[in-house]
């Protein structure tokens, strides 16, 4: 039986991407995204929920993700859920999920350093689909 593990998300960046290499020079980058729900509890009042998700880019999509994803920037991200266990400095097990990114694509400008002479079209007020 075949199965899939595709992730989409839409959502702003809580901080600045983080980028490392691996000892082998593979280039790693991280950030969190926020993505929201609006509802309506039982007694009626609006509820805004916000869930943060983990992301993680490698190679040149880690380079241009770097390069691009700051604090408050919108981001279009397809990827794949990962699952992880590790157990912390205390001695506690751990559990994290990370979304793979695949694909991504800026949707708007936060309030981040926009590097110098990137084409302004590389930033779309759409989504892309």
């Amino acid at each position: 039986m075949a199965s899939v593990n595709k992730v989409i998300l839409v959502g702003s960046c809580g901080q600045d991407c983080e980028m490392r290499f691996t000892a082998s020079g593979k280039a790693v980058a991280n950030v969190s995204i926020a993505t929201s729900n609006k509802r309506k509890n039982q007694q009626g009042e609006k509820i805004d929920e916000t869930t943060w998700h983990k992301l993680i880019f490698f190679d040149k999509l880690a380079e241009i993700a770097q390069q691009f994803l700051s604090k408050g920037t919108l981001v279009y991200v397809e990827g794949q859920l990962k699952h992880d266990k590790f157990i912390d400095k205390n001695g506690h097990e751990r559990h994290v999920t990370n979304v793979i990114c695949q694909e991504m694509t800026v949707l708007k400008r936060g309030q981040e350093r926009i590097p110098e002479g990137a084409p302004k079209d590389e930033f779309d007020d759409s989504i892309p689909f």
